[in-house]
């Protein structure tokens, strides 16, 4: 299953180049983060939501391929946040389900192999990832937003 996975994966990243060049990603992101990328708590919370859930069906770094073309137009102190950011939420939201990272993937067909009491499923990854997930994008999304701040007011 595990080499399946891999070139599913892979292939992935061939359907989301194409995706990408359709346009759907960049009307998508500028109906979600508005006029003012960043800069509200409304727009971080929704390029946040958004990544989370993307991230459970294409991968955390499928979607941060995908947020490339709209990371690009920014500023330098908007864009730096910006990534620390979707890099962030996307990676422990990769967590949040077993299909949101390979690595989940991995990690379950090696504890299959090892001990076959040990199987990973879906319910048994959810209770224990799903609401330490959700705890730590949330938290970790104020701190980056906090030093952010801080860093913005410094400048200033």
């Amino acid at each position: 299953y595990l080499y399946i996975y891999i070139y599913i994966y892979i292939g992935l990243f061939v359907v989301v180049e194409n995706f990408s060049s359709t346009g759907i990603p960049r009307t998508l992101w500028s109906g979600i983060v508005g006029n003012d990328p960043f800069g509200n708590a409304q727009s971080v919370t929704g390029i946040m939501l958004f990544v989370a859930i993307a991230s459970q069906f294409l991968g955390n770094v499928a979607v941060c391929q995908l947020a490339v073309p709209n990371v690009d137009d920014l500023d330098d102190d908007a864009k730096r946040y910006a990534w620390a950011l979707i890099s962030f939420v996307s990676t422990i939201a990769g967590n949040l389900l077993l299909t949101g990272s390979a690595a989940n993937i991995i990690v379950a067909e090696q504890a299959a192999r090892i001990d076959e009491s040990s199987v990973m499923t879906f319910a048994n990854h959810g209770k224990v990832c799903f609401a330490m997930c959700t705890i730590c994008c949330i938290v970790g999304t104020l701190l980056i937003t906090a030093a952010n701040s801080l860093e913005m007011s410094f400048k200033a």
